[in-house]
């Protein structure tokens, strides 16, 4: 049970059960407390100079109360309810923070501030972690991905000798490409390309890892894209990608390649497919996923702000570039 606080009119008591030459422990009887609460309260406002005094020390109760911790999240309900709608669209707090700093609001909270609010079971709303990305109960430290093994993939340029301006996203148009798989035992995987500069993303279902399938899957995305808009694409060394070579010499694309188990050097795409785990996690039988649903899910990500978009999200981004001139100069 939470400890009520002193009264004026116990301290009033303390005050005179001193002055008296009383003990705390008969005081705190007195007035039906633990010894130990007169001993603080005594403690706290006695000075060096100056005796117990129950009207200083009621005033300064009365200020400490005015400054409580209680978080912006649990007296704004506008703010709550802001923030709330947000993380059911699966915004992280990170995206929702900086995306009311855009906004200019004039009321916001930061993304710290949002994950103390959901993780506080007693003051907090815990039921939220749902809606996080990794749906974590608590709060803990990404696992790395177990590395995959290599395959040969005939004519392979490595991402060591990738342009500079394609490693510091000075363009539109770079790509990166990987596969989301499921259940070992049913067909079906996600093939997915992002866009570096701008984290525009494309999902497409197809029916196996086969080459055949990630090319025209690959294939389809450059075709509905507009003209000029993917100058490379890197891909890591599953088999999949082994057709890299009939993109490249049918669109003149670049292509590179990752070193062995390292992902981290596409780590836009692999980024993305985390996000993209929240609405397909691992082991769902995507056999009844139809075109209309994953393209839902990818345009629910497409519409995420994104930090390093200065919180814009890549749908507006491209917007943008289709306005302007930058697919012609290539900028």
């Amino acid at each position: 049970m939470k400890q009520r606080r002193l009264t004026s009119y116990e301290r009033q008591i303390i005050e005179v059960g001193l002055a008296a030459g009383k003990s705390h422990r008969q005081i705190a009887k007195e007035i039906g407390r633990q010894q130990s609460d007169v001993s603080r309260e005594v403690k706290r406002n006695k000075g060096q100079l100056f005796s117990y005094s129950s009207v200083i020390a009621q005033t300064a109760a009365d200020r400490r109360s005015k400054h409580t911790n209680t978080r912006k999240l649990n007296k704004d309900w506008r703010l709550n309810w802001y923030v709330t709608n947000k993380l059911e669209q699966h915004w992280s707090p990170e995206q929702i923070a900086g995306r009311m700093r855009l906004e200019q609001r004039q009321n916001y909270v930061c993304a710290e501030s949002i994950y103390q609010y959901i993780y506080d079971e007693d003051k907090g709303a815990p039921w939220l972690y749902h809606e996080l990305r990794w749906a974590h109960s608590t709060r803990q430290m990404q696992g790395q991905r177990k590395p995959n093994k290599q395959t040969l993939i005939p004519d392979r340029t490595p991402i060591s000798v990738r342009p500079a301006v394609v490693n510091q996203r000075l363009r539109y148009g770079d790509w990166e490409s990987d596969g989301m798989e499921f259940m070992r035992k049913k067909p079906g995987l996600i093939s997915v390309q992002k866009e570096r500069k701008s984290q525009l993303l494309r999902m497409t279902k197809i029916e196996s890892k086969h080459a055949r399938e990630t090319r025209r899957a690959i294939e389809d995305v450059i075709e509905e894209l507009p003209e000029d808009f993917i100058h490379s694409i890197t891909f890591d060394n599953g088999g999949e990608a082994a057709e890299h070579n009939i993109i490249k010499q049918e669109y003149k694309i670049e292509t590179y390649f990752c070193k062995p188990y390292s992902p981290w050097q596409k780590g836009s795409v692999e980024n993305i497919i985390g996000l993209a785990r929240q609405y397909l996690p691992k082991g769902s039988d995507i056999t009844e996923l139809t075109n209309n649903d994953l393209y839902k899910i990818q345009e629910q990500l497409n519409n995420r702000p994104r930090k390093s978009l200065q919180y814009q999200t890549p749908n507006e981004i491209f917007k943008q570039i289709c306005k302007s001139d930058a697919l012609n100069s290539r900028t």
